[in-house]
């Protein structure tokens, strides 16, 4: 009986132990990863809104064949600085923060799918004023065709007759905008998916399994079960460390070890935050993923970003519990010696407080005393008497 209670003990002592390492981890999720307003930090702080269109352009092969038919006469790199100044960083902040609160209203449960629009139409125009006026300085360098024959609309090496270069320049400016497709219809949530799986099929990317978009689907499930849990885990800590306590034979005793196991536990958790916190600054992601567009531009960027906040949220949970397990591990420990000095210096209870103590009784003997023998006054001394 005596050892099926000290394993029930030691058992909840444990779990007591790793509800408390379950706490900080779920309590550093919670307000990092799953709190949307640290996303949308991480996100401006890295700088990838400035880097948005130049790895949209070299990750999708489908925007690339677009930029090639524009003409030879247009650059990618001139179309690549058109677009930049069309979709300034503000205005992809601005739009990446709406998607970002989609998906996080569907990843609560607010709502049953990621959905958003992004109407880049709007920005077609825009587009074909900082397209022509790229353009018209190299048009108006061009020397005049001696014949409309000679005029090549793809790659004009002249200037055709009566033509200015301002209006040539805004005629290829528009055609370079109705050959761009992010122009001709919004982003979506369903031509995105369709653009990203296109792009998988065209790079054979086999880096996802074919059950990553099921498992993508029950991620509101799991944060609805990962919150419950959050609030649970402290109410089963208290319970399962309170239980431990009560069913080991020394209760001080048993309580200083769980207060110090707690503590030297979220020490060792402590010391893992620090160290990404300082490491999370320069890690290399391309190293373990490979290196491209999105990882060098992208991933990279947020991660440096993101870690380093992680890191620090979790050193900060686990010095805060670490403060209050370290408390109670210095006043149980206090209880516990001040119990054992009063026990060494109380006497036994069969002992009673100025009653002398015979240690060395005498022993008693079984043997008989000796007779004295009779002695008889001599019969002369009898008769003086008298």
């Amino acid at each position: 009986m005596n050892l099926l209670r000290a394993l029930l003990a030691s058992l909840l002592s444990l779990a007591c132990t790793v509800a408390v390492s379950g706490f900080v981890i779920l309590a550093t999720l919670q307000t990092t990863i799953l709190n949307p307003q640290a996303a949308k930090n991480w996100l401006q702080n890295s700088g990838v809104y400035g880097q948005a269109i130049d790895t949209a352009v070299n990750s999708n092969p489908t925007v690339q064949q677009q930029l090639s038919t524009v003409g030879s006469f247009i650059s990618q790199d001139e179309l690549k600085a058109a677009l930049n100044k069309t979709f300034s960083p503000s205005y992809v902040k601005q739009q990446a923060e709406k998607v970002i609160d989609s998906a996080y209203d569907w990843a609560d449960g607010k709502q049953a799918n990621v959905a958003f629009s992004v109407d880049t139409t709007q920005q077609k125009d825009t587009f074909v004023s900082n397209m022509a006026s790229i353009l018209r300085p190299k048009l108006a360098a061009l020397p005049q065709c001696t014949s409309l024959a000679e005029f090549d609309a793809s790659n004009p090496m002249c200037l055709p007759l009566g033509t200015p270069a301002g209006d040539l320049a805004q005629s290829l400016a528009t055609d370079a905008g109705n050959g761009l497709s992010i122009l001709r219809q919004p982003i979506t949530n369903d031509t995105f998916a369709q653009a990203s799986s296109e792009n998988n099929q065209s790079t054979n990317d086999t880096s996802l399994p074919s059950s990553a978009g099921t498992d993508i689907r029950q991620l509101p499930t799991f944060v609805a079960k990962l919150r419950e849990w959050l609030f649970w885990l402290p109410f089963i800590a208290l319970a399962a460390g309170g239980l431990s306590v009560l069913l080991s034979r020394k209760h001080l005793k048993a309580a200083r070890h769980l207060a110090a196991r707690l503590t030297i536990g979220l020490g060792f958790t402590l010391a893992a935050g620090l160290l990404l916190s300082i490491f999370g600054k320069s890690a290399k992601l391309s190293d373990l993923v490979g290196s491209n567009a999105i990882v060098s531009n992208f991933v990279e960027p947020i991660a440096h970003q993101a870690l380093p906040a992680i890191g620090s949220r979790m050193a900060w949970v686990s010095g805060i519990t670490g403060v209050v397990t370290l408390i109670l591990w210095i006043v149980f420990q206090t209880l516990w010696e001040n119990n054992e000095r009063a026990k060494l210096l109380t006497p036994p209870d069969d002992e009673q407080p100025g009653t002398p103590v015979n240690t060395h009784p005498m022993p008693t003997s079984t043997k008989a005393a000796p007779k004295t023998p009779e002695v008889t006054p001599p019969q002369s001394l009898l008769h003086t008497e008298k």
